[in-house]
């Protein structure tokens, strides 16, 4: 189920695109950790774990539990996001947004 979900890194640091289908969601580096940690199985006390340690910090079972609901919710809500479909309709690696913006101006 997890592994529906792609995992991309933005320019921005520590911030991370999640993308399914026709959705997509802004997450920081502690959703995508707990992602990858379900995507292999691990169960929510082994994440806490994991998280913590990888982290250094002190996040309590509820607060992955928590994150865990979220990603979750991410992936049964059907609501579309335009984003994806913007992403789609303008691949990066065919055009250069900036050169059309700069001839529109000119």
């Amino acid at each position: 189920m997890y592994n529906q979900i792609e995992i991309h890194k933005t320019e921005y640091s520590g911030k991370y695109l999640l993308i399914t289908k026709s959705k997509t969601l802004y997450v920081g580096f502690i959703v995508k950790d707990v992602l990858d940690f379900l995507k292999c199985g691990l169960n929510n006390d082994i994440i806490t774990f994991k998280i913590n340690e990888k982290h250094n910090i002190d996040l309590s079972l509820e607060s992955i539990n928590n994150i865990k609901i979220s990603i979750d919710e991410f992936l049964i809500n059907e609501e579309n996001s335009n984003l994806h479909r913007l992403v789609k309709l303008f691949n990066p690696n065919k055009i250069s947004i900036s050169k059309t913006v700069n001839k529109n101006i000119l």
